[in-house]
């Protein structure tokens, strides 16, 4: 099984609506058998959504394009933006699970709403994980700070999927965010770019499409084609 990752857009003043063809053709292009985007559509105003959800609308992979918001969405009307995409018909996960079916498999799929306090997160992991489906082969969790995964992992979450920290867009000393990097990441988060493991569960961190500024050093954007394969 493969899954599309991208992560926070951004779409403003500096990642434009123009940008945002590009960015759903090359996620088309991979082919995944999953999409999942993992928030900040927008950088500071709705004024751009309709651009974001008229693009993410052409997103496609047959378990379908799946998404949840982060932090820069709320910054002008959070509320607006779930709206719009409700009303589009995009898979927009609040803290609700969803089953679905890959060749012989069953897939727990969950996402959380923006948090960033550990006790949000754990209560909103804790929430979506009892309303995900209990009988399946692999859960996965969307969420787009990464710091969920601390409680993700407790509760058995095979994979967590996240963005939010750009990867850091400024690394001097690179380690693929991991001990031992240095970077504006690691100042403000434990996970900061690329997989981490702890036990059975995995943690996927994208250094996403867009930027808080218009410099990377060492922390190209980025959309990634993840394989899943089956323990045998």
């Amino acid at each position: 099984m493969t899954i599309t990752h991208l992560s926070d857009p951004h779409v403003g003043e500096l990642i434009t609506p123009d940008h945002l063809p590009h960015i759903v053709e090359s996620a088309n292009e991979l082919g995944g058998d999953l999409i999942a985007v993992t928030g900040d559509f927008v950088d500071f105003s709705n004024a751009y959504l309709p651009a974001v959800v008229d693009a993410m609308s052409k997103l496609e992979a047959p378990l379908g394009a799946w998404f949840v918001l982060g932090n820069h969405d709320y910054l002008d009307d959070g509320a607006e933006v779930c709206r719009a995409f409700k009303s589009a018909g995009l898979n927009l996960l609040m803290n609700e699970g969803h089953r679905l079916a890959f060749r012989d498999h069953a897939i727990a799929l969950g996402g959380i709403d923006w948090a960033d306090k550990p006790a949000d997160l754990q209560r909103l992991v804790q929430h979506t994980c009892r309303a995900m489906p209990q009988q399946a082969d692999l859960r996965i969790l969307l969420a787009h700070h990464p710091h969920a995964f601390d409680a993700a992992q407790e509760l058995g979450i095979g994979l967590t999927l996240s963005g939010h920290t750009h990867g850091g867009q400024l690394i001097l000393s690179n380690n693929h965010g991991k001990k031992g990097s240095i970077g504006l990441g690691n100042l403000a988060f434990r996970y900061t770019r690329g997989l981490y493991a702890r036990g059975d569960s995995r943690l996927f961190v994208s250094s996403g499409v867009g930027s808080w500024f218009p410099v990377r050093i060492q922390c190209p954007a980025e959309i990634t084609l993840l394989e899943l394969q089956a323990e045998l």
